[in-house]
């Protein structure tokens, strides 16, 4: 799903396929065995495979050997199979597998940014929050800014809402259609941290990002999810001892080794490595 912003900045969020993170070849293998009689499905799988491989080495596997690869690649974790049902993408992010309505979205994990990404995305829903408070307090809508706070509040309620249609929608995502605005922030956050939303964040040209602490950046037009995006050089956006950046960070770095999280432990090796 593509989001609008920091000033015309997107944002991407796509659900992470429930099991991936911890699925084992077998389990892989059985769930990518779904493309084996499927012709697009596997010449899509082809394709993600010569974005690493030697293409001319790819079309020469076999049906069977180009799953058990995919299969290997997921269960490894250098591949984030997210789920694609009825929404957009940013062209060039990913590879999709499968009918519209059933659809698979295969994510490089080196192409992801997900510390810095899932920053922004938590910066973009404390923003939301900050308006809404903003806006209930008894003098909220007599502020010489209340317009256009007003305004700013319906510009991101909408992007908002596409996230709960999003929500209510994907499989195995819990019923967040009884919350209010705000007790729906926290849960996106909470899912970001976790992992379980994933978010692609692309920067504008020609803009910077409106967020405190961040420094004129001058980027490509197209940043995107594609093998060069690691190579793209890019400066640090938040102060290094911003709290959402060490609680993305710490959490989903922890999360992906599968080892527990120790601040002290953190601020040490950062030390170290200074």
């Amino acid at each position: 799903m593509i989001l609008r912003i920091y000033n015309g900045g997107v944002l991407e969020v796509f659900w992470r396929e429930p099991g991936v993170v911890s699925w084992s070849h077998a389990s892989a293998m059985r769930y990518l065995s779904r493309f084996r009689r499927d012709r697009e499905g596997l010449r899509g799988l082809r394709e993600f495979l010569s974005q690493r491989d030697i293409p001319a080495a790819v079309r020469q596997m076999s049906d069977e050997h180009v799953l058990r690869r995919a299969a290997a690649l997921v269960s490894t974790r250098q591949v984030v199979v997210a789920q694609y049902r009825f929404t957009q993408r940013w062209p060039g992010t990913g590879v999709l597998l499968g009918s519209r309505h059933d659809a698979v979205l295969l994510l490089w994990h080196q192409n992801l940014n997900l510390v810095k990404d899932t920053t922004h995305a938590i910066k973009w829903l404390e923003r939301i929050g900050q308006v809404i408070n903003q806006l209930s307090t008894p003098d909220g809508k007599d502020r010489k800014d209340g317009n256009k706070l007003q305004q700013e509040l319906n510009d991101h309620k909408r992007e908002l809402q596409q996230v709960r249609t999003m929500a209510a929608t994907a499989p195995g995502v819990p019923d967040y259609s009884n919350l209010e605005d705000l007790g729906f922030l926290k849960q996106i956050q909470r899912l970001l941290l976790a992992g379980d939303l994933i978010p692609i964040y692309h920067r504008p040209t020609g803009h910077v990002d409106s967020v405190p602490g961040s420094q004129p950046v001058a980027t490509p037009q197209a940043q995107r999810s594609s093998p060069d995006r690691e190579q793209i050089q890019d400066t640090a956006t938040f102060d290094t001892d911003h709290p959402a950046v060490a609680q993305a960070g710490a959490l989903i770095n922890a999360a992906q080794n599968g080892v527990p999280f120790c601040e002290v432990c953190a601020k040490a090796a950062r030390g170290h490595a200074a």
